[in-house]
């Protein structure tokens, strides 16, 4: 899991490198394939941030630092942010935070990626009101 989790990473761009996974190679830029790779790379971060490995938080960091970006690349960096609120709020709401503020829309983006999803019920059940403010004000 960890390597496809990497190999989708490069693929996306969030990671640089070249993907050990030759069949990845093939895949052709577009949306469909960036939407099928952002879905699979989601849940996969999703299930590695609930074991002890420290890829899917090497994977976090690059995304969220990520000013290259690219539309499958920003966002992946909403749904890392994402799944840091819904792993844990309480712990990662600051670095989260930290990022939402650096500009580029990231807050609106954010807002939007996350309405009417389970991730939405999550995060608002996670964070504080104050929270909640900073974050769709």
């Amino acid at each position: 899991m960890e390597q496809l989790l990497t190999d989708l990473s490069i693929w996306l761009r969030i990671l640089p490198g070249t993907a050990n996974d030759l069949r990845l190679a093939q895949l052709p830029d577009g949306t469909d394939s960036a939407t099928t790779v952002l879905s699979t790379w989601n849940r996969l971060l999703h299930a590695l941030l609930t074991t002890e490995s420290r890829i899917p938080h090497v994977i976090i960091a690059a995304a969220l630092g990520n000013d290259a970006a690219g539309d499958a690349a920003s966002r992946a960096a909403v749904l890392a942010a994402e799944a840091l609120l819904i792993v844990d709020a309480e712990t990662h709401w600051s670095r989260v935070w930290t990022y939402i503020k650096t500009g580029h829309n990231v807050g609106r983006r954010f807002a939007e990626m996350s309405v009417r999803t389970e991730a939405e019920h999550a995060i608002q059940q996670a964070l504080t009101e104050s929270q909640l403010m900073d974050l769709y004000l």
